[in-house]
C-alpha cells in the first residue's frame, strides 16, 4: 500500500524543484542601460546587426525614452539595411531634442542612401527650416532636385539659404542654376551679385559671368572678362571647361582688329585722294540771251562784262567739335562718344582702355555710365562693382551701382542694397535720400521712409537739389 504513495511523493518533489527553478530565472535582474548598451555594441561590431536590433528593441519596449538607445537602434538598422526604420528612429531621435536638429540631417541621408528621395527631399526641407544657414547641405538638396528634374524647386532651396545667410558659394550656385536652364538676365545678375561678395567664390563668379557672355553670343564683354580672370586669377581659366573658348575668341579679337585696321586704311586712302586730287576751274556759262525791252529812260552807260553767276549754296549750320584724332587715347575717345550721346560707340572704347588700366576707377564708372545709357543695366552694375573694390571709401560707384540697380533688381534686393550702403556711408545724404525713396516706393515702409527724408533733410546742405523734392515726398506721406 506504500507504492502508491511513494509514487506521489515523487511528483511532488519535481514540482517543487521545478518551481525553485522558475522562481530564480524570474528572481534574475534585467540588463541595465548600460549593460544593454555594451551588449548592442558588441553585436554591433561583430556584424551581428539582429542580435543587436532583438535587445535594443526589447529595453525600448521595457523603457522608452532613451535616446542613446533610440541613436543606437537607428544605427543598427541602418546596418542591417532597413533605411525607412533607420530614419523613422533617428526622426525620434530628432523630436527627443528639438534643439539639435541634425538627427534630421541622418533620417534624411537614410533615406537617401535606401533610394526613396521623395522622402529624403522631405527631411532636408525640414532640416534646412531649423537650418538655413548650411550651405553645403542647401546646395546637395538643390543637387537632389536636379536629379529630380526639379529646378524651380532646386533655386527655391537655394533662394531661402542666401535670403537667410547671404553668401557668394550660394549666389553662385544660383547662377549657375539659371545658366543651365537658359534664363541669361538672371544668371547674370546672381553671378554679378556674387562677384560684390568679395569672397573665395570671386573666380567662380567671373567665370560664370564670362559664360553667361559667350551664351549670350557678347565676344566683347567675354574679351574685357577673361583678360580680368588672366589678370586676377592666372591659370584659372585654362582650368575650366571653357578653356577651349580661349582661341576662339583670340580669333574674334584678330577678325575685329583686321576690319577696324581695313577701315582705318580706307579712310586713309580717301583722305589722301581729297588732299591730292588737282583743282578743276568751273567754266564759264554761257550767257544767255535775254530781250531787252525798250524803256522810256536814258540809255545806261556802258557796262562791264557781267560775272558768271556764282551757284547758290545753302548757309551751314555750326559743327559740332570734333572728336579726339587717330592720337586721341581710347579713354578721350570714349568720353567723346559719351558726350555726343553715343553709348554704343563708348563701350568698346572704354573696354580698350582698361586693357592696360584696369586699377583706374574712373575708367570702370566710365564704362558703368556707358552701359547705364545703352540700357544694359546688369553690366552697368558689375562694372560700378568693379570701381567700388578700387575705391571703397568713395561713394560716387556705390551710388552709380545703386542707380543702375533701381532698374533691375527686385524690391527686396534692391531694400538689401540700399540699407547695405547706408550702413556703409551713414553720412551720405545722396545715400539717406535714396534709401527713404526705396522704403516709400518699393519697400512698402512709409515709417521707415519718414524716418529717412527727416535724416535727409538734417544732413543735406541749405542749397541740395534734391531738398524741395524730398520735402514734398515727405509731406505726402
Amino acid at each position: 500500500m506504500k507504492r502508491p504513495l511513494a509514487k506521489y511523493n515523487s511528483f511532488f518533489w519535481s514540482l517543487a524543484f521545478a518551481a525553485v527553478f522558475l522562481l530564480a530565472a524570474c528572481s534574475r535582474p534585467l540588463p541595465t542601460l548600460e549593460e544593454t548598451l555594451e551588449r548592442a555594441e558588441s553585436f554591433l561590431a561583430l556584424g551581428e546587426f539582429s542580435s543587436a536590433i532583438d535587445l535594443l528593441e526589447a529595453f525600448d519596449e521595457r523603457e522608452p525614452g532613451h535616446a542613446v538607445i533610440v541613436e543606437t537602434l537607428a544605427e543598427a538598422y541602418a546596418g542591417h539595411g532597413d533605411f525607412a526604420s533607420a530614419s523613422f528612429n533617428f526622426i525620434r531621435l530628432a523630436d527627443m531634442n528639438p534643439d539639435d536638429p541634425l538627427p534630421l540631417l541622418f533620417a534624411a541621408s537614410a533615406l537617401r542612401e535606401g533610394g526613396d528621395h521623395a522622402g529624403a527631399v522631405a527631411i532636408y526641407d525640414r532640416y534646412l527650416r531649423e537650418r538655413p544657414d548650411d550651405i553645403a547641405t542647401a546646395r546637395a538638396v538643390a543637387a537632389l532636385h536636379i536629379e529630380r528634374g526639379n529646378r524651380s524647386a532646386a533655386i527655391d532651396t537655394l533662394l531661402r539659404t542666401n535670403q537667410a545667410v547671404p553668401s557668394g558659394a550660394i549666389q553662385v550656385a544660383i547662377g549657375r542654376l539659371f545658366l543651365d536652364g537658359r534664363n541669361l538676365g538672371q544668371a547674370q545678375d546672381w553671378f554679378a551679385s556674387a562677384l560684390r561678395q568679395q569672397d573665395e567664390t570671386r573666380p567662380e563668379a567671373l567665370l560664370g559671368l564670362l559664360e553667361t557672355a559667350l551664351a549670350a553670343n557678347r565676344p566683347a564683354d567675354a574679351e574685357t572678362l577673361l583678360r580680368q580672370m588672366d589678370a586676377e586669377f592666372p591659370g584659372a581659366f585654362d582650368r575650366s571647361s571653357l578653356a577651349g573658348q580661349r582661341r576662339e575668341l583670340v580669333e574674334w579679337r584678330r577678325r575685329q582688329d583686321e576690319a577696324r585696321e581695313a577701315a582705318a586704311a580706307l579712310a586713309r586712302a580717301r583722305q589722301r585722294e581729297r588732299e591730292t586730287a588737282p583743282t578743276v576751274p568751273a567754266e564759264p556759262l554761257p550767257s544767255p540771251e535775254v530781250e531787252v525791252a525798250v524803256v522810256p529812260s536814258p540809255p545806261p552807260a556802258e557796262p562791264d562784262p557781267a560775272p558768271v553767276p556764282a551757284t547758290p549754296r545753302p548757309t551751314p549750320t555750326p559743327a559740332p567739335p570734333p572728336p579726339p584724332g587717330p592720337s586721341a587715347s581710347a579713354a578721350d575717345r570714349g568720353i567723346a562718344a559719351l558726350q555726343r550721346g553715343d553709348a554704343a560707340a563708348a563701350i568698346p572704347l572704354f573696354r580698350d582702355a582698361l586693357r592696360d588700366d584696369r586699377e583706374n576707377a574712373d575708367l570702370w564708372m566710365n564704362l558703368s555710365e556707358a552701359q547705364f545709357l545703352a540700357g544694359d543695366f546688369d553690366w552697368a552694375m558689375a562694372s560700378a562693382s568693379e570701381a567700388m573694390r578700387r575705391q571703397p571709401n568713395d561713394v560716387r560707384p556705390l551710388m552709380q551701382f545703386l542707380r543702375a540697380a533701381q532698374q533691375t533688381l527686385p524690391p527686396d534686393r534692391l531694400i538689401r542694397e540700399l540699407e547695405q550702403a547706408k550702413r556703409r556711408f551713414p553720412q551720405s545724404a545722396d545715400i539717406t535720400l535714396a534709401l527713404a525713396r526705396g522704403y516709400a516706393r518699393v519697400g512698402n515702409n512709409p515709417r521707415g521712409a519718414r524716418i529717412f527724408f527727416n535724416e535727409f533733410l538734417a544732413l543735406a546742405p541749405a542749397d541740395h537739389p534734391e531738398r524741395a523734392s524730398a520735402e514734398r515726398e515727405l509731406a505726402s506721406l
